[in-house]
């Protein structure tokens, strides 16, 4: 599934820097100190990110040759600080049969990657990243190496929901996140004890994007559809932050809900909600006064 974000290519060389995906003041300027400050965990996961794998390991890289010449193999199979970015990009968006050694690129360009995307200097679809990622089988990766991953993934969830507009929205960064880890679960957590205005608000845009533009009664992330995000969705926004929507956002889901209802107790669209997904239609409320509502 394409969702229509896609990150912008830097045209400078590299991509080092404090974090700056967010309106506003770069990290290196916000004041902060602390490691409970959200946006210096996000700094000191890249950084973490950086030295997990700046151990050098012999590389050598072959590939197709009709697009790619003996020097991109050599610029590739060389420091990763050397690669320009449209060979960073290229890891990313040829199939991986292009390559002779597609998880072994991935893997020492990780974090080249992951930083580009986090400071929104990505020219990729989230739905392509996450699939990358999947393909070149992070998860077999040594384990300090997957837990810098994992503590990026929750830094930068966080970081961005604490901060309204932010350059790479969170249903972006949440779909790659979800679709990568096979689960919204435990994000899903993280932005119910988030309370703040600013995720308030990205979840009014969350739900304007995957329920009106894409159709929540059938959510699947990643390029190839990895992921099915509907269960996991439909109880949290039945549950925990319910009542942090806006009225219009509430009546739209509950109507969503009751037709899905309706058409699977008529023995229709079984197809759009698998039977084991409880589908209730919650009483509309108000949101607490002291959450921050988009819509009215």
């Amino acid at each position: 599934m394409v969702l229509a974000h896609c990150w912008r290519v830097n045209p400078g060389p590299g991509n080092s820097g404090n974090v700056a995906i967010f309106a506003g003041p770069p990290v290196g300027v916000l004041g902060r100190s602390t490691l409970t400050d959200p946006f210096q965990q996000l700094q000191s996961a890249l950084d973490l990110l950086d030295e997990q794998f700046s151990s050098p390991e012999p590389f050598t890289l072959r590939g197709c040759t009709h697009c790619y010449g003996e020097k991109d193999f050599e610029v590739l199979s060389g420091p990763v600080d050397l690669v320009p970015d449209d060979l960073v990009v290229a890891t990313l968006l040829e199939v991986p049969s292009h390559w002779s050694d597609f998880a072994g690129l991935f893997r020492r360009m990780t974090p080249r990657i992951l930083r580009a995307a986090v400071m929104e200097e990505l020219h990729v679809f989230p739905d392509v990243l996450a699939t990358r990622i999947l393909e070149a089988g992070w998860q077999q990766w040594p384990a300090p190496q997957r837990d810098a991953v994992t503590g990026l993934w929750h830094a930068w969830l966080r970081a961005i929901l604490h901060r309204y507009p932010s350059s790479v929205p969170a249903s972006a960064a949440l779909e790659v996140i979800a679709a990568v880890t096979g689960t919204l679960k435990p994000w899903l957590d993280i932005w119910s004890d988030t309370l703040t205005p600013a995720a308030d608000r990205h979840l009014a845009d969350l739900v304007d994007r995957w329920n009106s533009e894409w159709g929540m009664e059938d959510l699947r992330l990643g390029a190839m559809d990895e992921f099915h995000a509907t269960p996991e969705l439909t109880a949290w926004l039945q549950g925990a932050v319910w009542n942090r929507l806006g009225r219009t956002q509430q009546d739209e889901l509950s109507r969503m809900w009751r037709i899905l209802a309706e058409s699977a107790a008529n023995g229709r669209g079984r197809q759009a909600l698998p039977d084991h997904v409880r589908v209730a239609v919650p009483q509309r409320s108000s949101p607490p006064l002291s959450s921050s509502r988009l819509r009215s």
